[in-house]
This record gives structure tokens, C-alpha cells and sequence, in this order.
């Protein structure tokens, strides 16, 4: 495997970890009661990532 490919792969193992920790903190941001616009407001993540995100993790 090429050294690109490799640095490529680790990039896109790093990013899926940083999109898991952003998926939990959003969830216990609305469990603590920080609305989703304010969610949005704080963090620039669309409104409807944020939905997205509690269509895929239902338990918060």
C-alpha cells in the first residue's frame, strides 16, 4: 500500500472518531436540555445533521 493511501486511510479513520464524539455530545447537549438551535447556534452544525444524528441514535 502506497504511503498516500495509508495517510489517506488513517485521515479517514481519524474523521469518523471526531464525527462519533460529535454524534455524543450532541446527544447529551439535548439530554441536559440545550436546544437544537442552540446546538446549532454554538456549534455550526446544521439543523438537520442534528436530526439526522438523532434519527441514527434514538436513545438520546
Amino acid at each position: 500500500m502506497s504511503a498516500d493511501r495509508e495517510a489517506a486511510e488513517a485521515a479517514l479513520r481519524a474523521w469518523k472518531q471526531m464525527v462519533d464524539a460529535r454524534d455524543r455530545l450532541i446527544g447529551d447537549a439535548l439530554a441536559a436540555g440545550v436546544t437544537i438551535n442552540r446546538i446549532h447556534t454554538l456549534t455550526g452544525i446544521s439543523r438537520s445533521t442534528i436530526y439526522r444524528v438523532l434519527e441514527t441514535h434514538p436513545k438520546h
